[in-house]
Protein backbone atom coordinates (compact mmCIF):
# COMPACT_ATOMS: atom_id res chain seq x y z
CA UNK A 1 0.00 0.00 0.00
CA UNK A 2 1.15 3.47 -0.72
CA UNK A 3 1.55 6.02 1.92
CA UNK A 4 -1.23 8.18 0.81
CA UNK A 5 -3.91 5.47 1.59
CA UNK A 6 -4.50 4.26 -1.94
CA UNK A 7 -3.87 0.78 -3.11
CA UNK A 8 -1.02 0.42 -5.52
CA UNK A 9 -1.29 -0.87 -9.04
CA UNK A 10 0.77 -3.96 -8.23
CA UNK A 11 -1.51 -4.85 -5.35
CA UNK A 12 -4.62 -4.47 -7.52
CA UNK A 13 -3.00 -6.56 -10.19
CA UNK A 14 -2.02 -9.30 -7.70
CA UNK A 15 -5.52 -9.23 -6.23
CA UNK A 16 -7.11 -9.58 -9.71
CA UNK A 17 -4.74 -12.40 -10.64
CA UNK A 18 -5.57 -14.14 -7.38
CA UNK A 19 -9.33 -13.68 -7.92
CA UNK A 20 -9.16 -14.90 -11.54
CA UNK A 21 -6.96 -17.81 -10.49
CA UNK A 22 -9.42 -18.79 -7.73
CA UNK A 23 -12.34 -18.47 -10.15
CA UNK A 24 -10.51 -20.64 -12.73
CA UNK A 25 -9.63 -23.24 -10.08
CA UNK A 26 -13.24 -23.31 -8.94
CA UNK A 27 -14.50 -23.69 -12.55
CA UNK A 28 -11.87 -26.33 -13.28
CA UNK A 29 -12.82 -28.27 -10.15
CA UNK A 30 -16.48 -27.97 -11.10
CA UNK A 31 -15.73 -29.23 -14.63
CA UNK A 32 -13.58 -32.09 -13.27
CA UNK A 33 -16.37 -33.10 -10.86
CA UNK A 34 -18.90 -33.05 -13.70
CA UNK A 35 -16.58 -35.11 -15.94
CA UNK A 36 -15.93 -37.57 -13.09
CA UNK A 37 -19.67 -37.92 -12.45
CA UNK A 38 -20.23 -38.56 -16.16
CA UNK A 39 -17.38 -41.10 -16.19
CA UNK A 40 -18.87 -42.85 -13.14
CA UNK A 41 -22.28 -42.97 -14.84
CA UNK A 42 -20.69 -44.41 -17.99
CA UNK A 43 -18.86 -47.04 -15.92
CA UNK A 44 -22.12 -48.04 -14.21
CA UNK A 45 -23.80 -48.20 -17.61
CA UNK A 46 -20.95 -50.37 -18.91
CA UNK A 47 -21.31 -52.72 -15.93
CA UNK A 48 -25.07 -52.90 -16.46
CA UNK A 49 -24.55 -53.64 -20.15
CA UNK A 50 -22.02 -56.37 -19.36
CA UNK A 51 -24.42 -57.94 -16.86
CA UNK A 52 -27.25 -57.68 -19.39
CA UNK A 53 -25.04 -59.19 -22.09
CA UNK A 54 -24.19 -62.12 -19.83
CA UNK A 55 -27.87 -62.61 -18.97
CA UNK A 56 -28.75 -62.58 -22.68
CA UNK A 57 -26.02 -65.11 -23.46
CA UNK A 58 -27.29 -67.34 -20.66
CA UNK A 59 -30.86 -67.02 -21.93
CA UNK A 60 -29.83 -67.81 -25.52
CA UNK A 61 -27.82 -70.78 -24.29
CA UNK A 62 -30.76 -72.04 -22.24
CA UNK A 63 -33.16 -71.56 -25.16
CA UNK A 64 -30.78 -73.39 -27.50
CA UNK A 65 -30.51 -76.23 -25.01
CA UNK A 66 -34.30 -76.35 -24.64
CA UNK A 67 -34.70 -76.50 -28.43
CA UNK A 68 -32.09 -79.27 -28.64
CA UNK A 69 -33.77 -81.19 -25.82
CA UNK A 70 -37.19 -80.78 -27.45
CA UNK A 71 -35.82 -81.96 -30.79
CA UNK A 72 -34.15 -84.95 -29.13
CA UNK A 73 -37.44 -85.90 -27.47
CA UNK A 74 -39.31 -85.47 -30.75
CA UNK A 75 -36.76 -87.61 -32.59
CA UNK A 76 -36.97 -90.29 -29.90
CA UNK A 77 -40.76 -90.37 -30.24
CA UNK A 78 -40.52 -90.54 -34.04
CA UNK A 79 -37.91 -93.31 -33.77
CA UNK A 80 -40.23 -95.23 -31.46
CA UNK A 81 -43.16 -94.75 -33.84
CA UNK A 82 -41.07 -95.88 -36.80
CA UNK A 83 -39.78 -98.91 -34.89
CA UNK A 84 -43.33 -99.88 -33.95
CA UNK A 85 -44.55 -99.38 -37.52
CA UNK A 86 -41.62 -101.40 -38.89
CA UNK A 87 -42.24 -104.20 -36.40
CA UNK A 88 -45.94 -104.19 -37.26
CA UNK A 89 -45.18 -104.32 -40.99
CA UNK A 90 -42.68 -107.15 -40.49
CA UNK A 91 -45.26 -109.14 -38.53
CA UNK A 92 -47.85 -108.53 -41.23
CA UNK A 93 -45.50 -109.43 -44.07
CA UNK A 94 -44.59 -112.73 -42.39
CA UNK A 95 -48.24 -113.67 -42.17
CA UNK A 96 -49.36 -112.49 -45.61
CA UNK A 97 -48.80 -114.05 -48.98
CA UNK A 98 -48.15 -111.49 -51.72
CA UNK A 99 -51.04 -112.89 -53.75
CA UNK A 100 -53.36 -112.27 -50.80
CA UNK A 101 -52.16 -108.68 -50.39
CA UNK A 102 -52.92 -107.60 -53.98
CA UNK A 103 -56.63 -108.01 -54.50
CA UNK A 104 -58.15 -106.23 -57.51
CA UNK A 105 -61.38 -104.37 -56.76
CA UNK A 106 -63.21 -105.42 -59.94
CA UNK A 107 -63.18 -108.53 -62.15
CA UNK A 108 -61.79 -106.53 -65.06
CA UNK A 109 -58.84 -105.36 -62.94
CA UNK A 110 -58.23 -108.97 -61.87
CA UNK A 111 -58.15 -110.02 -65.53
CA UNK A 112 -55.72 -107.19 -66.39
CA UNK A 113 -53.46 -108.16 -63.48
CA UNK A 114 -53.42 -111.83 -64.49
CA UNK A 115 -52.65 -110.99 -68.13
CA UNK A 116 -49.87 -108.62 -67.08
CA UNK A 117 -48.32 -111.27 -64.82
CA UNK A 118 -48.60 -113.86 -67.61
CA UNK A 119 -46.96 -111.52 -70.14
CA UNK A 120 -44.06 -110.84 -67.78
CA UNK A 121 -43.66 -114.56 -67.09
CA UNK A 122 -43.45 -115.25 -70.85
CA UNK A 123 -40.90 -112.44 -71.33
CA UNK A 124 -38.77 -113.81 -68.48
CA UNK A 125 -38.95 -117.35 -69.92
CA UNK A 126 -37.85 -116.18 -73.38
CA UNK A 127 -35.00 -114.15 -71.86
CA UNK A 128 -33.65 -117.04 -69.78
CA UNK A 129 -34.02 -119.51 -72.67
CA UNK A 130 -32.03 -117.08 -74.85
CA UNK A 131 -29.35 -116.85 -72.16
CA UNK A 132 -29.20 -120.65 -71.88
CA UNK A 133 -28.83 -120.94 -75.68
CA UNK A 134 -26.12 -118.30 -75.74
CA UNK A 135 -24.13 -120.06 -73.02
CA UNK A 136 -24.57 -123.43 -74.68
CA UNK A 137 -26.63 -124.95 -71.88
CA UNK A 138 -29.39 -125.89 -74.35
CA UNK A 139 -29.23 -126.44 -78.09
CA UNK A 140 -31.24 -124.67 -80.78
CA UNK A 141 -33.77 -127.50 -81.12
CA UNK A 142 -34.75 -127.29 -77.43
CA UNK A 143 -34.85 -123.49 -77.64
CA UNK A 144 -37.25 -123.56 -80.63
CA UNK A 145 -39.67 -125.98 -78.94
Amino acid sequence: PSRDGTIGEDTIRASLISAVSDKLRWRMKEEMDRAQAELDALKRTEEDLKKGHQKLEDMVSRLDQEVVDRNIELLKKKDEELSEALEKMENQSENNDIDDVIIPTAPLYKQILNLYAEENAIEDTIFYLGEALRRGVIDLEVFLK
